[in-house]
C-alpha cells in the first residue's frame, strides 16, 4: 500500500500541468524541422513582430493588420491591454508546422499560447486571410489577459480547462468582425434547416466532434455571442469575459449578467436562429432541386468530397474526398455510378504526405492519361503527376515557398500554377516536366483559381483586390520609431473582394474580366470557350453563377440553402458538375446546363473588362526593405511553475512542484518535478532538457526514484537514479529513427535473496535504437486502415562499464484492415528476443498481452516471446452523447465498440525447449469486449475497456477493467 501512495505523489505534480493541456490530433506525426530561421523582431507601438528571411514585402501589412486588430478588438470588447505581445509571422503552413512553441497540424490557421502570451500564424497570400487570422488570435490575447494575467498566473492557468471553447472561440469569430460572414451564414443556415445545430453545451470541447464539425462549432460560438449582443447589448460580451474570471464556472456568469443559465441561454440562442433562418430559407432551394447527387451521404460521419473533374471522354471524373480520414484522390464511373480510392497517400507514402485542396485542385491532361495535383512531403510543397494507366507518381519541384492550383495547357505540354516566393503568390508557367519555369504574373494581390482558356493563349483566374496606397512604409533609418499606421479602415473596398481576371500569355496584359458585388471564384470554362460558371456570394450565400461571353451577360443559376461550389463543365459542354454543401456535408452533383439556364435570372449589376491593370515588373523592395530593429536574442524564461506543500501525521513533510521553462522561439525546453514525503523516505524526480532547433530532436535528463514493488513471492525495494541522452531524427510525418543512452545505479533489496537475479543491481548502462513508421488511418476516435512497424534493438555490456551484459530485440507489428460500417479487423504481432549473460525475463500475460493468462504466471515467463492478438471491431453505438453534465469533472460517453478477439502465443528460453513445443503446448484464448468512448470535460478523451477472456487450455475464464486500448 506505502508503494502504492508514492507512485500517486510522483504523478501529482504532472496531473495539475495534464489539466490544462489540449489533445492534439496530430501528435502522432512526426515535426520534421527543414530550414534554418533566422528570426528578427520589428517593434510596432503595441506587439513585438517576429519574423525571418523573405518576409519584408509583407511586414508593413502585417504591421497594419496587427494595430488595426488592437484598435478595434480592445474597443469593441472595451478590454485595454497593456504591455507589449510577441507575435511570430510564419511565411506559409509549411513553415508554420516547423515552430517549436506548439504543435500543429494541416488544419490549423493560428494559435495563440498563455505560457508567454505568444500568438502565431501563417500566410496564405491572402489580405482577407491575414486581418481575420490576426484579429482572432488577438481576441485570445484579449481573453488570457483578463484570464490569466496578475499574480501567479500558473494557479490561473489550472482553471482554463472551466473556459467552454464555444465562448473563447466565438469570441475571438465575433471580434473579428464580418469579414467571413458567407461561410459563417452557409454553415448556421445549414445547420438549422437540416437539424444538426449543435447544441452550446455540447461545446464547452471540441475535441469529442465528428470531423468536419469544427468550423460550425467556431461559427455557433460566435452566433452565440451575435445573439448576446443584440437582446443584451454589445457591451456584455465583454462583461461577459471579466464574469467568467471570477467564476467558477460560465453558469454564474450568465446568471448575474444575463439572469440565465447556460441551458436558457441555448434555448432562447436555438430559437433566434430558428426564426432567422427558416425565413430566410423559405424561398432557398435544396440542391436536388436543380441536379442529381452522385457521391454517397456517409451515415456516421460528415464527408467532403470536393473539386471533380470531368475525365476527357465525360464517362468518368476524378474528384478529392476525406472518406477515409485524409485527402485521396477517387474516380468515379458515371456510367455504373460508382466511386473507387486511387490510395495514392497510402501506396506512396514515401513520396507523398498530403494532398492539397486549395484552388483548383486538380486538372486532368488532355489524353486523359496524367492527372496533376499539388501535395507536400518532408515540409516542402511539389507537384505531383500521377500516371493513370501505369500507376506511376512523379514529383516535380520548383524553387519556391508552395505551389498549389495547377492546370494542364489545352495541348498537355505546359501546366500552369500558383507559387509562393516570400510570401507573395503569383502564376507561374512551365513545361509538363517542370522545366523552363517563367513567372507571369508580378503582384503583391492573391491569385488563385487558375484555368486556361480552350484556345491555351490566355489565362483566366481570380484576383484579390487590395486597392490601398496608403500603407505607412518605413525605413531602417526610421527603427527608432513605432511603426506609423493609416489606412481607411471603414472603406468598403478594405473587404478584399475577389473578381475574375484574364492574362493574355501572347502580349502579357492583364485586365480584369468580370466584377461583381461580393467575391467571385472558383471558375470553370466550358470547351468552346464561350461562358464561364464561377461561384459568388452575394447576400451571404455561394451561388453558382454563368457569364456568356459573347452576349456580355450574367446569369444567376442557383438559389441554394446551403452553398454551392467547384463547377466543373462536361466535355460536351452539355452537363456540369458540382459541389454542394448540405446537411454538414460537400457532396458532388450533376446538371443540365439547359435546364440550370432554364431557370437562371439575369443579374444586372456588373462590371466587364475593366482598364485596370497591375504592374508586370516585381514590386519594388527599396521603399519597403529594412532591416529588423533587433535579432533575436536567446532569453529564457518560466512557462510554468505550480508547488504542493502540505503536512500530515501519516506521511510528514509533504512537496510537489512541476516547473517548465523555455526561451521565445521554443527551441530549448526544460520540464522539471519532484516529489517528497519525509516520513515515508520517498524522493522522486525528473530533469528534462531538450534542444529543438534543428531536424535531429536531441534531449537529456536526469531521474531519481524510491519505489517499492511486489515480484511474484518477494517484495522488492529499489532506489534508482538515471542519466540519459537522446535523439530522434524523423525521416518523414510517418517514420522516424531514434537512439538513447540510458545509464543507470540501482540499489535493491529483496525479502528474498534467491530470487535476487530477477533484476540486475549496481549500474546499467544500456544503448537502444528504434525505428518506428506510422501510416495508420481513421476517420474519427477508431484507427480502421493502415498499419504500425516498431522496431527495437538494445544492448548492455561490460564494454560500456555496465554491470549487466544483455542485448534485446523488440519487433511489433499493428495492421488494420477497414470493414463496412466503421469496423475493422485489428491484428498485432508482438516478439521480443534477449541474449547475453544477464538475459532478460519477458512475460506474456495479462490485460494488455496474451488476455486470460496471469501477469505473474511461472509458466508464462522466458527470454523469448512472440504473441498475436486478432479482433473484430465494430460499432454497438454512435453518437450515444450520454453527458453526466451534473458531476464534475463532466463525462461524455460518445461511442461505444464491441469486440471479438482471439490471442496467441509461445515463451521459450531457449532453442530445445522452442523445438519441443507442440500444437498443444500454443496459448490461446478467446473472448469479448466493450470499449467505451468517453472525453472528460468534453476534451480529454479517455477509452474504458472491458474484456472477458477465456483460455481454450483449461477454461479458466478472467475479466478485465483497463483505461485506454492496447493497441
Amino acid at each position: 500500500m506505502m508503494a502504492r501512495v508514492k507512485k500517486i505523489y510522483a504523478l501529482i505534480p504532472f496531473f495539475f500541468f495534464l489539466l490544462f493541456i489540449q489533445s492534439s490530433h496530430s501528435a502522432s506525426q512526426n515535426k520534421l524541422i527543414a530550414k534554418k530561421f533566422k528570426w528578427r523582431i520589428l517593434k510596432t507601438a503595441h506587439f513585438d513582430l517576429y519574423h525571418y528571411q523573405g518576409a519584408d514585402l509583407l511586414l508593413p501589412f502585417v504591421a497594419e493588420h496587427l494595430e488595426h486588430a488592437y484598435e478595434e478588438v480592445t474597443e469593441r470588447l472595451n478590454i485595454p491591454v497593456k504591455g507589449r505581445l510577441p507575435f511570430f509571422f510564419f511565411l506559409n503552413h509549411n513553415d508554420f508546422e516547423q515552430n517549436n512553441i506548439v504543435d500543429v497540424g494541416e488544419g490549423t490557421g493560428g494559435v495563440t499560447e498563455a505560457f508567454k502570451n505568444r500568438f502565431l500564424i501563417f500566410n496564405d497570400g491572402s489580405q482577407r486571410w491575414l486581418e481575420h487570422v490576426i484579429k482572432h488570435e488577438f481576441t485570445h490575447e484579449v481573453q488570457f489577459y483578463v484570464l490569466y494575467s496578475g499574480f501567479w498566473k500558473s494557479a490561473k492557468l489550472l482553471k482554463s480547462v472551466l473556459y467552454p471553447l464555444w465562448f473563447m472561440e466565438g469570441m475571438a469569430e465575433y471580434a473579428s468582425g464580418e469579414i467571413d460572414d458567407p461561410q459563417k451564414e452557409m454553415l448556421l443556415r445549414d445547420a438549422v434547416t437540416s437539424h444538426t445545430l449543435l447544441s452550446l453545451t455540447m461545446l464547452h470541447g471540441f475535441s469529442h466532434l465528428k470531423p468536419n464539425q469544427i468550423t460550425l462549432a467556431y461559427k455557433t460560438g460566435n452566433a452565440a455571442l451575435d445573439f448576446i449582443a443584440q437582446e443584451y447589448g454589445p457591451e456584455k460580451v465583454g462583461l461577459l469575459l471579466k464574469s467568467i474570471s471570477e467564476k467558477f464556472d460560465i453558469n454564474n456568469a450568465l446568471q448575474e449578467l444575463l439572469g440565465l443559465n447556460i441551458f436558457e441561454l441555448d434555448q432562447k440562442f436555438k430559437e433566434s436562429l430558428e426564426e432567422k433562418y427558416e425565413e430566410e430559407s423559405s424561398q432557398l432551394k435544396e440542391p436536388a432541386h436543380y441536379a442529381k447527387k452522385l457521391t454517397t451521404s456517409d451515415q456516421i460521419y460528415p464527408v467532403f468530397n470536393t473539386h471533380p473533374v470531368f475525365m476527357p471522354g465525360g464517362k468518368e471524373f476524378l474528384y478529392l474526398s476525406d472518406h477515409s480520414g485524409v485527402t485521396e484522390l477517387f474516380i468515379h464511373d458515371l456510367l455504373l455510378n460508382r466511386s473507387l480510392s486511387l490510395n495514392i497517400q497510402a501506396r506512396f507514402s514515401k513520396e507523398i504526405e498530403n494532398i492539397k485542396r486549395t484552388g483548383s485542385a486538380l486538372s486532368i491532361s488532355p489524353d486523359g492519361a496524367t492527372v496533376i495535383f499539388s501535395g507536400e512531403m518532408r515540409q516542402q510543397d511539389f507537384l505531383y503527376l500521377y500516371d493513370l494507366k501505369r500507376d506511376r507518381l512523379k514529383k516535380l519541384k520548383f524553387p519556391l515557398e508552395s505551389v498549389y492550383s495547377p492546370q494542364f495547357s489545352p495541348d498537355g505540354k505546359k501546366i500552369i500554377f500558383i507559387g509562393m516566393k516570400e510570401g507573395i503568390s503569383d502564376i507561374y508557367i512551365s513545361y509538363k516536366n517542370g522545366k523552363e519555369l517563367q513567372q507571369l504574373t508580378h503582384t503583391l494581390e492573391d491569385e488563385n483559381d487558375l484555368r486556361f482558356f480552350p484556345d491555351g493563349k490566355s489565362i483566366l483566374f481570380s484576383r484579390e483586390n487590395i486597392s490601398r496606397t496608403d500603407i505607412g512604409f518605413w525605413n531602417a533609418s526610421q527603427s527608432l520609431q513605432p511603426i506609423k499606421i493609416h489606412g481607411d479602415w471603414d472603406n468598403p473596398s478594405h473587404l478584399y473582394e475577389r473578381d475574375l481576371w484574364s492574362y493574355s500569355l501572347e502580349t502579357g496584359k492583364e485586365s480584369k474580366l468580370l466584377e461583381l458585388a461580393g467575391n467571385e471564384t472558383q471558375p470553370s470554362i466550358s470547351p468552346l470557350g464561350d461562358s464561364i460558371l464561377f461561384i459568388n456570394d452575394t447576400a451571404n450565400i455561394y451561388n453558382l453563377y454563368a457569364f456568356l461571353l459573347k452576349e456580355g451577360k450574367v446569369l444567376k443559376l442557383t438559389e441554394i440553402i446551403g452553398g454551392n461550389f467547384n463547377p466543373a463543365i462536361s466535355p460536351d459542354s452539355q452537363q456540369v458538375l458540382f459541389v454542394s454543401y448540405r446537411a454538414g456535408e460537400h457532396q458532388i452533383y450533376r446538371a443540365e446546363l439547359k435546364s440550370l439556364f432554364s431557370e437562371a435570372r439575369e443579374v444586372k449589376d456588373f462590371k466587364l473588362n475593366s482598364s485596370q491593370a497591375f504592374n508586370k515588373e516585381k514590386p519594388e523592395k527599396s521603399p519597403i526593405s529594412f532591416h529588423a530593429k533587433e535579432d533575436y536574442v536567446f532569453k529564457a524564461s518560466t512557462d510554468f511553475f505550480f508547488p504542493i506543500l502540505f503536512y500530515s501525521s501519516t506521511d510528514g513533510l509533504f512537496l510537489s512542484a512541476y516547473w517548465r521553462a523555455s526561451e521565445m522561439l521554443g527551441n530549448h525546453q526544460m520540464q522539471t518535478s519532484f516529489s517528497y514525503a519525509s516520513r515515508l523516505d520517498f524522493l522522486n524526480y525528473q530533469i528534462l532538457y531538450s534542444y529543438l532547433r534543428f531536424r535531429p530532436q536531441i534531449f537529456f535528463g536526469f531521474a531519481g526514484d524510491t519505489e517499492e514493488n511486489v515480484l511474484l513471492t518477494t517484495r522488492e525495494v529499489r532506489r534508482e537514479e538515471a542519466q540519459f541522452v537522446g535523439v530522434e531524427y524523423p525521416l518523414n510525418r510517418f517514420e522516424k529513427l531514434a537512439a538513447r543512452f540510458l545509464t543507470t545505479q540501482r540499489r535493491v533489496q529483496f525479502t528474498d535473496d534467491s530470487l535476487g537475479s530477477l533484476r540486475s543491481v549496481g549500474r546499467e548502462n544500456v544503448f537502444s535504437l528504434t525505428y518506428f513508421k506510422d501510416v495508420t488511418q481513421g476517420r474519427y476516435l477508431e484507427t480502421t486502415a493502415g498499419h504500425r512497424i516498431i522496431l527495437t534493438g538494445e544492448e548492455s555490456n561490460d564494454q560500456w562499464r555496465s554491470q549487466v551484459d544483455y542485448r534485446n530485440i523488440f519487433v511489433t507489428l499493428h495492421q488494420f484492415a477497414p470493414l463496412p460500417k466503421e469496423s475493422a479487423l485489428a491484428f498485432r504481432a508482438f516478439g521480443a528476443s534477449s541474449f547475453g549473460r544477464d538475459k532478460q525475463i519477458f512475460r506474456v500475460g495479462g490485460d494488455d498481452l496474451l488476455r486470460g493468462y496471469s501477469r505473474f504466471d511461472l509458466d508464462s515467463v522466458g527470454n523469448r516471446f512472440l504473441i498475436s492478438n486478432l479482433e473484430w471491431r465494430f460499432p454497438l453505438f454512435f453518437d450515444l452523447n450520454y453527458h453526466i453534465w451534473f458531476l464534475f469533472p463532466d463525462f461524455l460517453f460518445k461511442n461505444v465498440y464491441g469486440s471479438i478477439f482471439t490471442d496467441n502465443g509461445i515463451v521459450w528460453s531457449s532453442r530445445d525447449q522452442l523445438l519441443g513445443y507442440k500444437l498443444d503446448d500454443l496459448r490461446n484464448s478467446f473472448g469479448l469486449g466493450l470499449r467505451f468512448q468517453a472525453f472528460v470535460l468534453q476534451t480529454f478523451p479517455v477509452v474504458l475497456q472491458l474484456d472477458w477472456a477465456r483460455r481454450t487450455s483449461d477454461g479458466e475464464q478472467v475479466f478485465y477493467f483497463t483505461l485506454g486500448p492496447h493497441f
